[in-house]
């Protein structure tokens, strides 16, 4: 088995981190990173730059010493390696909305304060004496653990005794449960390989954060 070309993994649920772990010279690097729900963000060198507004609030982002810019990875941080925050590409796209895209090839918004959980495929690929490619499915649940964590002290918080409904109370049991369930069966999915069924759970974990519905039919049922 020949070696990875590159590392990816998720930090904090609102940050990544890629390396190149390849030393060759090479050319027309492209990272992209495709999202759970198909929107695709795309990483790569030799586009040209439009210039951007001279406003000093940008300082540290986009057209300044300190810049992340989506289309080139020496702008983000070096020859081999990126630290991507939500943060830094909520501000990068209002100005690159082209990089961010849904799977059709029209622009997707971008309002993530946490990357969403759900199966990425990331692909890296370059030009070396010829043409390199690798393709890494990496599982995030980063996202669906805050949201768990957050239900657990919202039950220490605001037990029966603090005039909770118990309603309302179980309703949250409930959640933290559904949560449990649904992470521990997408990451037994996913080790099976079973990876559309495992990102399919994932996404019904940040419907229930969000909706407090599944918004999901378990995969024996689905028509």
């Amino acid at each position: 088995m020949s070696n990875p070309l590159f590392s990816f993994t998720f930090s904090g649920g609102s940050s990544f981190y890629f390396e190149d772990l390849t030393s060759v010279s090479k050319t027309n690097r492209v990272l992209t990173i495709t999202f759970p729900n198909k929107n695709i963000l795309r990483f790569q060198d030799n586009i040209t730059q439009p210039t951007f507004p001279n406003d000093p609030q940008l300082t540290g982002f986009l057209g300044q010493n300190s810049s992340e810019i989506l289309s080139t990875f020496v702008e983000w941080g070096g020859d081999s390696s990126l630290t991507v925050n939500t943060e830094e590409l909520r501000k990068d796209l209002q100005y690159y909305p082209e990089f961010f895209k849904t799977s059709g090839g029209s622009n997707a918004e971008f309002g993530y304060e946490f990357f969403p959980s759900g199966v990425y495929v990331v692909t890296y690929s370059y030009d070396s004496d010829g043409s390199y490619s690798e393709t890494q499915l990496i599982y995030m649940d980063q996202a669906a653990n805050i949201c768990l964590k957050e239900k657990i002290e919202w039950l220490f918080r605001n037990d029966l005794e603090q005039n909770k409904s118990e309603r309302e109370f179980n309703l949250v049991k409930d959640q933290i449960m559904q949560l449990i369930m649904m992470m521990h069966v997408s990451k037994f999915d996913y080790d099976s390989g079973n990876y559309e069924e495992a990102n399919l759970k994932l996404i019904s974990c940040d419907n229930i954060c969000s909706t407090g519905s599944l918004g999901y039919i378990y995969d024996s049922t689905r028509p």
